[in-house]
């Protein structure tokens, strides 16, 4: 059984991510991410906020509405506060028992 990882970043779409619809057709299993990124709440060089308030709400909520999106494929967004890595493989997801199955959707 084939299984793919989607990292969520910037594109918290559904209806046009490339990357997911490929995950979904080349994997019978779909595993999706999203790391929630400290570096976007740093100051800049000139001491301001990098993300302000109004920025932080909608960014909560399209996560928000992307696991809304994400459950009613049967896929479940694990939310982690770890920091980025480059290296996925060091990157452990706990499977939620109601994850994303190809053949299940195909009944």
């Amino acid at each position: 059984m084939k299984k793919s990882i989607v990292w969520f970043k910037t594109d918290l779409r559904l209806h046009d991510n490339e990357t997911l619809v490929n995950a979904i057709i080349h994997s019978d299993e779909v595993l999706p991410v999203y790391f929630w990124d400290e570096s976007h709440f740093k100051k800049t060089a000139f001491g301001f906020d990098k993300t302000g308030n109004f920025r932080t709400q909608f960014l909560l909520e399209s996560i928000t509405d992307l696991d809304k999106q994400l459950r009613t494929y049967r896929m479940y967004l694990p939310l982690s506060e770890k920091k980025q890595s480059k290296n996925l493989m060091f990157v452990q997801f706990s499977k939620h028992p109601k994850a994303f199955n190809l053949q299940q959707l195909n009944r």
